[in-house]
């Protein structure tokens, strides 16, 4: 089989690299790579500001079926230990008006 990586073009490749790199350094022990995140309303924040027991990081597509079912059941855990789990949900979509009705939606 010839190889498939002709078919990718540059930002995809470089895309690939970055979520490598991001990969290698997300082990136990390590420190969590510093992500750019935005809150709903604009500002910066940093996860290591966050102060919890625990912090769930949910990465969700907003066309990834298998993260639409998975929601609701995210949803129910962040408020049946709202004392001890803090859940962070990101997306790389640019979509805002995308994201703000996935949020509206499932109630995030």
């Amino acid at each position: 089989m010839e190889n498939d990586t002709k078919l990718w073009d540059a930002s995809t490749l470089q895309r690939l690299k970055e979520l490598k790199s991001i990969k290698a350094n997300v082990t136990v022990g390590n420190a969590f790579p510093k992500l750019p995140l935005l809150t709903l309303d604009g500002k910066g924040f940093l996860l290591e500001n966050i102060h919890s027991d625990y912090t769930l990081l949910f990465f969700y597509d907003l066309g990834c079926t298998h993260c639409r079912k998975a929601t609701p059941a995210l949803v129910t855990m962040a408020k049946q230990y709202t004392n001890k789990l803090n859940v962070v949900a990101i997306t790389l979509d640019p979509d805002e008006v995308g994201w703000k009705a996935f949020i509206n939606q499932f109630q995030t």
